[in-house]
């Protein structure tokens, strides 16, 4: 069984929806969007969101 999720970047999804930097953080940090921090070894650890969750949330459901 293989299992494929896209995981969108914060600027792929400032691309997508057209939202600030800004907005896009208040967000996720106010858990109105879903997001998965990743394993790098990058100082300021880069977080990744589901496409599935961005459609849900333009949507305004959870039936995607």
């Amino acid at each position: 069984m293989q299992i494929s999720r896209q995981l969108l970047s914060v600027r792929e999804i400032m691309e997508i929806t057209g939202w600030s930097k800004a907005f896009t953080y208040k967000l996720i940090d106010s858990c109105g969007l879903s997001a998965i921090p990743t394993n790098s070894n990058e100082n300021l650890h880069p977080i990744r969101v589901e496409a599935t969750e961005l459609e849900k949330l333009i949507k305004g459901g959870d039936d995607v």
